[in-house]
């Protein structure tokens, strides 16, 4: 039996600064808003490692502010590594972290049993510039933000990589995107001469032309930085009433490992009182490549960079040749390579169909000597470049360029429930996974789509499979135009990575989509595509193609397109 643990913390922090031009404390920091004190770093992280030490199985940590930096490790503000079975009461607890460009908020890496409750994080300086557009070039090829006071990023000096900027409505009350206006990708940035607080954005050639961009209004500039809360070879972790107001890319993120992640109760949302424009630079939760997917239930997702939640494994490529063998070489997009039993699909790159599945007996690590060149540069992200060797069931045949995934690498068996999603940037729920259910949801006033399955062959998988979509609420998406966006929900595949016609293909299989409530959509209120087996029962939908949009064809209620097993 373990030992249950209190621990009391009393004491003054430390502060710091990364990458800012000044420090005015406005709405761009948490100064201010947070009280005048900090509680002790130090005390902060050795409460946590004597409760490790004594194998206690409950820590509270006292009410409090802590501004903190990097641990010794670097991995992250705080680190929790290897830890089982511990439930930390954070419950009137704030972290301020000082390098969210760099550093990721709270790790938890290779833990069991592992719940974290009650905890506020946010970043102080923040990882974004916000502000008003002072003037633009008459060919769009450049706008000026007169950048807020407080908000003291410096792009230029710290040659940051930015974020596209983004306008905001600010006649809306939840500060949705502006409707009509892209993202603004930058090419390069610099400080207008004499006006110091004036950044002049320069644009890719392909964001130019006319917009709705008007002098006066919002605007937000996200640098790429690091996750909040993130878990890396972990299972059964789960965050209760946790909030997070700010960091440099996704709020929650998971990636490899046993998973069955919990979110209950949590919350990602501009910070209030604070005048923020944007809460976190990426998305709300991004799940990649674990073995079983997460539960997300009563929680909000507000004011992100990107998606509400992403949940999805990877492809990998098929490094050489093979005739009708049993044993194959793969270059995996990321590290993780499977274990015995892993149902391995494979698809051909020529043509995008599957080849049929394999079950996995063995996966050996390649000496890295004897890679070929292609796996050496194939692909950039942790652990790239990687060959493994795969033991089969059975013989198959492949071509270099086929591709594979794991099955059993995808956050399948996932749950989404009792959800708010509104005013961000891109997808409200993206999923490329299998065994799942969305329902009871609140989906509104979104840049992109409300609920999409899709994939990328060569990029994040798998086909959607056995997903059933019910009860939810969609209202206003699609304020960003898009080619393909701004639907309710949208079952498809994607042929642009494989450059080739993947139209009469059927890759997704058994999606039910009943009982939702689809309003105000940029085009069709339900799209589906490429899809075997589909129930589509009671979902009203009205407000079809209300605001004009790019497209070619003209917006539907419902939308079905090679299509079998249909029922409605």
């Amino acid at each position: 039996m373990r030992a249950s643990s209190h621990f009391l913390i009393m004491a003054l922090a430390m502060a710091g600064n990364l990458g800012c031009r000044i420090g005015t404390g406005h709405g761009g920091s948490a100064k201010g808003t947070a009280g005048e004190g900090f509680t002790s770093e130090h005390v902060l992280r050795e409460t946590i490692q004597a409760a490790i030490r004594s194998d206690a199985t409950f820590v509270r940590i006292p009410p409090g502010v802590y501004r903190i930096g990097p641990d010794p490790s670097g991995k992250a503000h705080l680190f929790l590594d290897g830890v089982h079975d511990l439930t930390i009461d954070a419950t009137g607890v704030e972290l301020l972290m000082t390098n969210g460009l760099k550093t990721s908020l709270v790790a938890i890496h290779n833990c069991r049993n592992v719940t974290l409750r009650g905890l506020t994080v946010d970043c102080d300086p923040v990882t974004f510039l916000q502000g008003r557009i002072a003037g633009m070039a008459p060919d769009r090829a450049w706008y000026d933000l007169e950048v807020d006071p407080g908000y003291d990023l410096d792009p230029v000096a710290n040659a940051l990589r930015m974020r596209p900027m983004n306008i905001i409505d600010g006649n809306t009350p939840e500060l949705s995107w502006k409707h009509g206006v892209p993202d603004l990708f930058p090419d390069r940035v610099e400080w207008v001469a004499g006006q110091p607080d004036i950044l002049r954005i320069y644009v890719l050639p392909h964001c130019r032309g006319e917009a709705p961009v008007e002098a006066g209004d919002l605007a937000v500039f996200p640098a790429g930085g690091a996750p909040g809360f993130t878990c890396r070879g972990s299972v059964n972790v789960t965050f209760e009433n946790c909030t997070i107001y700010q960091s440099g890319s996704m709020a929650f993120h998971e990636h490899g490992g046993d998973g069955n992640t919990h979110l209950l109760n949590c919350r990602v949302m501009r910070r209030p009182g604070s005048g923020r424009l944007l809460s976190t630079n990426a998305d709300g939760f991004h799940c990649k490549n674990m073995r079983k997917g997460p539960t997300i239930e009563n929680c909000l997702f507000e004011g992100m960079h990107d998606d509400g939640i992403n949940i999805h494994g990877m492809f990998a490529a098929v490094a050489e040749t093979v005739a009708d063998s049993a044993t194959v070489k793969l270059v995996p997009y990321f590290e993780e390579s499977g274990k015995p039993g892993d149902t391995i699909e494979f698809f051909s790159g020529k043509t995008g169909q599957s080849l049929g599945c394999r079950t996995l007996r063995k996966a050996s690590l390649v000496d890295n000597s004897g890679r070929p060149e292609r796996a050496k540069t194939y692909q950039h992200g942790v652990g790239y470049g990687l060959l493994y060797e795969y033991e089969l069931d059975a013989p198959i045949h492949l071509d270099e360029h086929d591709a594979a995934i794991n099955l059993n690498l995808c956050g399948r068996g996932f749950a989404i429930r009792d959800c708010v999603f509104r005013a961000f940037r891109y997808r409200g729920i993206l999923l490329r996974s299998i065994n799942g259910v969305v329902e009871n949801n609140r989906i509104f006033a979104l840049g992109n789509d409300g609920i999409v399955l899709q994939s990328d062959l060569f990029s994040e998988g798998p086909y959607a499979q056995n997903i059933q979509i019910r009860n939810n609420t969609i209202d206003k998406v699609g304020m960003i135009p898009f080619m393909t966006s701004g639907r309710g929900i949208s079952v498809w595949t994607n042929a642009h990575t494989i450059k080739t016609d993947t139209s009469a293909l059927r890759l997704n299989r058994n999606i039910v989509i009943e009982n939702n409530r689809i309003s105000d959509v940029t085009r069709d209120g339900i799209y589906v595509r490429n899809t075997d087996g589909v129930t589509l029962r009671n979902n009203p939908i009205s407000g079809v193609g209300i605001r004009d949009v790019y497209t070619k064809e003209p917006p539907q209620p419902i939308s079905v397109v090679n299509v079998a097993d249909l029922h409605q």
